[in-house]
């Protein structure tokens, strides 16, 4: 294991609502850490990349990060509890040191608390694609795969790119090689049983390689149902790059409904596309990118609307310019099947945007429609929680910083918790406070560190050890204590 030392990680909560909570939408929530930062220290003097990030159906999550440390490479892990404390039962203290990956470079949640591990490894003679399953206890599952990792051999040296799990557990994922003969980016996909094993119904003995004239390079994988994988890629043509979906169905195989024999091809015109990713909602296909030409050297955001059938498609051009310029998308999802969220760097600033499908910023979330994030600009990763909630990770060139989101729980959802004057589960690891409808001011008070929320916002307190709760409530000039007592966790 290398030395140890520390540099901090930091972890703000935020607010996404617009439903639910009201004026708090894209705002810190200060019941987060301390004064809406968590701090937590990451056991190494080494620079650290941060290359993935998994959000647990239990609201914990993991961040990976790359350690290059004496011509090794190190993949480091840890677990968090919802609120930013370390989960000191995963690893080694809440730490765990992988030497397995040359390149990690996915990290997939799954439902039963573990974990799939995307990258790159050292097969017998090249660098081959490589996945590794950690148990929820975050040791390695010996029984998935050999010995807990599958290597994948397409006789070359290949990369990796994006990991999907279907609902059934079988386990999707997609990489790429250079072929010098068609000068283009070959097409990775692999098809695996839950137990690490190939897929004998996908592609040819569980794999497919596919060849498109053009292909670039290769960015994100989709799965919208069981039947169908979804591609997204770069082509470049006459010196200018264009967006690429291409479309596979249950069996690895092109699925021709879908564009030109299942693959779309965009306008070219853009001189370079930056990360581009896909989303859907119920009557499309929506990407985003980071995209520049020679008339406007600087990165913008652009956003690209296709049918299902992939026959019609509209570009909104320059969807987006961020208030500091040269925008570099980090991440792209759609929210309440209607809104699209970009995560990106402005300048110096990372920021989560929403649009209207029309391309307009949602005046209603944050200051009109965007929101800066109190973490580093280098890098930033996400991931969201079953709950809607998103977890952001960015990265500086020393110090590794993090978000975490709430997302647009619906009202409906929360309508029995805020008719009740307080609602307390002691249920190990957290007690959960649910708020009045009355008007005024709650005040929460766990072992005398205090909360204070408007009516009608339900939230989440962890707490790690016993001790004494108070709720009260601040109507004009009187304190009503509505519950108060002793908790113990377990109970």
């Amino acid at each position: 294991m290398p030395r140890i030392y520390s540099y901090y990680i930091v972890l703000v909560l935020l607010c996404l609502s617009g439903k639910a909570y009201g004026q708090l939408s894209g705002h810190l929530l200060k019941s987060y850490g301390e004064d809406g930062i968590a701090t937590l220290e990451l056991p190494t003097d080494e620079e650290a990349q941060i290359v993935g990030l998994a959000a647990l159906k239990d609201g914990r999550n993991m961040v990976m990060a790359e350690v290059k440390q004496g011509g090794e490479t190190w993949t480091l892990i840890s677990r968090q509890y919802p609120f930013g404390q370390l989960d000191e039962d995963f690893g080694l203290g809440g730490w765990l040191w992988l030497d397995e990956f040359n390149q990690a470079s996915e990290i997939l949640a799954l439902p039963d608390g573990g974990c799939l591990i995307w990258g790159q490894g050292k097969g017998s003679d090249d660098f081959d694609l490589m996945m590794v399953k950690l148990t929820s206890s975050g040791n390695v599952d010996a029984n998935f795969g050999s010995e807990g990792k599958v290597l994948l051999d397409f006789n070359t040296n290949e990369y990796p790119r994006d990991i999907q799990v279907l609902p059934d557990g079988r386990i999707r994922c997609i990489g790429e090689c250079y072929n010098w003969v068609i000068q283009s980016a070959e097409l990775l996909v692999a098809g695996l049983m839950p137990d690490g094993t190939m897929d004998p119904t996908f592609g040819f003995g569980g794999t497919r390689r596919i060849k498109i004239n053009g292909a670039l390079r290769w960015t994100d994988l989709k799965v919208k149902s069981p039947e169908n994988l979804w591609i997204s890629g770069i082509a470049r043509e006459k010196q200018k790059e264009a967006p690429m979906v291409v479309c596979l169905d249950e069996n690895g195989l092109a699925d021709y409904r879908f564009a030109e024999k299942g693959i779309w091809v965009g306008q070219t015109g853009f001189d370079r596309i930056h990360r581009l990713q896909l989303d859907f909602d119920q009557k499309n296909i929506w990407l985003a990118a980071s995209t520049k030409t020679l008339v406007d050297p600087q990165y913008d955001y652009d956003v690209f609307r296709l049918s299902k059938d992939g026959r019609q498609d509209t570009i909104l051009r320059n969807a987006y310019s961020g208030q500091y310029g040269h925008d570099i998308l980090e991440a792209f999802w759609i929210q309440d099947d209607e809104k699209l969220c970009i995560a990106g760097r402005s300048g110096r600033m990372a920021e989560v945007v929403r649009m209207l499908p029309n391309g307009t910023l949602d005046k209603g979330y944050g200051a009109q429609g965007r929101c800066l994030l109190p973490v580093g600009n280098r890098r930033l990763i996400l991931d969201r929680t079953q709950e809607g909630n998103i977890v952001v990770w960015g990265q500086n060139q020393q110090e590794v910083s993090g978000v975490r989101i709430q997302g647009d729980p619906e009202l409906e959802a929360y309508k029995d918790k805020l008719a009740a004057p307080v609602e307390v589960n002691l249920d190990f690891p957290f007690i959960s406070v649910a708020l009045s409808k009355q008007a005024g001011i709650w005040e929460v008070e766990f072992n005398h560190a205090t909360w204070q929320f408007a009516w009608g916002h339900a939230q989440l307190i962890h707490c790690f050890q016993e001790g004494r709760f108070v709720a009260s409530r601040q109507l004009s000039n009187q304190k009503q204590v509505a519950s108060e007592g002793v908790y113990r966790l377990g109970e």
